[in-house]
């Protein structure tokens, strides 16, 4: 494990003395400490600096700095650096140093890791009981996940007294911004007419009985929201494998059943050329808009765990991450209902750190609560659910998706029909349900489709 990276501090001390950006060499000073530089040569350049600061002194360029008999021999070679260097450090924009400064606070939070491995070493060398045990491996999960995340603390925001004109103006535009821009589509029209959608860092629950579509629900949310919106999107099934996951989602494109698509020797050249269109058109949105969508099988992974999901996911900029599903994660303990508690707060953690949108299933029980306990409702922003269905109900697909938890929207019922044999899922506005109530007829459900449509288009919703 690397423990420092000199180069790195180098360069940092070098763009603090000779960046031609005065902006620059203070956010350097501003945003480093000298516990951050672990080379003694960089540690002891960056103390020097401290101290000047202190005196009300400007930093000197690095040539004047590098004559001066306070510092060492190494130090003072250290800033003689060849002019290719000195070039660099003078150049680097404003984005590069940021990054490098987030690259320094990593290495410090390794370091920091490393002493706390070397004083457990006695402990873990000894008898220890089970659940202390235990207790020391989560610990050590969400020490070496912080590390690993390298993310700063997040700014505090001041208003009123000592803000700015400046402040002020970008906090009209952060709340008079687009709402494409603000929020992530749910890949369903209809929850977007209600939700707006979904807000970064969210938790989104989906849960139905066995065999009630959950997954189905998922595929369409998020091949919509590849094709149609343009995001990067995570499929994590540790349900099913890789096949069929790409049959669900070609039998729901290519709008062919389900058991056409899982049986290839009896596809028509017709059927096959529908499922050769839609791979082009995959193919061809994604490199034409730059997103992706990612399926990962993770079926047999030894002790897979939301740790080990964020620890794999971090730095991919996925807008959307989808869990098939909660249960399924490796079971540290035999209560489900700790577990659940536990891994979906670990999962509301995860959407904040990676700025992005978690979707997690769960099944539910006859009393339309989750099953192995209510712990999950504790953590989750958004709750998505459809009860038992009874027999006429499955027959016809008739089912109500009700939107029962929600922090920025009232809760209400989705009138849907779902086709398991196509995977296809019609989500009906909510309006609908009242107009249905009234005049009796099933055909007026989503009259308003065609005019939201044609709003989310000219970017107005």
């Amino acid at each position: 494990m690397l423990l420092k990276n000199p180069k790195l501090e180098h360069r940092l001390i070098l763009v603090a003395c000779n960046n031609r950006n005065p902006k620059n060499r203070r956010l350097v000073l501003a945003k480093t400490e000298p516990e951050d530089f672990a080379v003694d040569a960089t540690f002891e350049i960056r103390k020097f600096m401290n101290k000047e600061l202190q005196r009300g002194r400007d930093i000197p360029r690095a040539k004047f700095l590098a004559d001066t008999p306070a510092l060492s021999e190494a130090a003072q070679k250290l800033l003689r650096a060849p002019k290719k260097k000195q070039v660099e450090a003078r150049t680097m924009t404003r984005k590069d140093v940021v990054a490098a400064i987030e690259k320094l606070k990593v290495y410090r939070r390794v370091r920091a890791a490393n002493e706390g491995l070397l004083r457990s070493s006695e402990v873990m060398s000894g008898k220890v009981g089970q659940e202390e045990l235990d207790r020391f491996c989560t610990e050590l999960e969400n020490t070496l996940m912080e590390v690993r995340s390298g993310t700063e603390k997040h700014p505090m925001y001041h208003y009123g007294a000592g803000q700015t004109k400046a402040q002020a103006k970008s906090m009209y535009k952060r709340l008079t911004r687009s709402s494409r821009h603000r929020f992530i589509s749910t890949g369903i029209d209809a929850f977007d007419q209600h939700l707006i959608g979904h807000s970064r860092g969210q938790l989104v629950v989906v849960s139905a009985p066995r065999k009630g579509g959950k997954s189905t629900m998922a595929i369409n949310m998020a091949i919509n929201q590849f094709l149609r919106h343009n995001l990067n999107v995570l499929y994590v099934s540790m349900e099913m494998p890789l096949e069929d996951v790409e049959q669900r989602i070609a039998a729901k494109e290519s709008n062919l059943y389900f058991g056409a698509v899982r049986d290839p020797d009896q596809l028509s050249d017709f059927q096959k050329a529908k499922i050769a269109k839609f791979c082009k058109e995959l193919y061809k949105s994604g490199h034409k808009n730059g997103a992706r969508f990612t399926i990962w099988p993770a079926q047999g992974i030894p002790n897979f765990t939301p740790m080990s999901l964020h620890t794999h996911v971090q730095g991919m900029s996925y807008d959307v991450i989808y869990v098939d599903y909660l249960t399924l994660f490796h079971k540290k303990r035999q209560d489900l209902w700790e577990m659940q508690m536990e891994y979906s707060r670990y999962l509301k953690q995860l959407a904040g750190d990676l700025n992005c949108v978690v979707v997690t299933l769960t099944q539910l029980n006859t009393n339309e609560s989750v099953k192995y306990g209510t712990s999950v409702e504790e953590n989750l922003d958004t709750w998505f659910r459809w009860p038992w269905r009874e027999d006429e109900e499955q027959e016809t697909g008739d089912v109500e998706v009700k939107l029962a938890l929600c922090r920025h929207a009232p809760g209400t019922v989705f009138p849907a029909k779902f086709a398991l044999e196509k995977m296809t899922i019609n989500v009906y506005p909510a309006s609908s349900e009242k107009r249905q109530k009234k005049t009796g007829s099933k055909q007026k459900m989503g009259v308003n489709d065609r005019a939201f449509k044609s709003k989310m288009k000219r970017g107005e919703i």
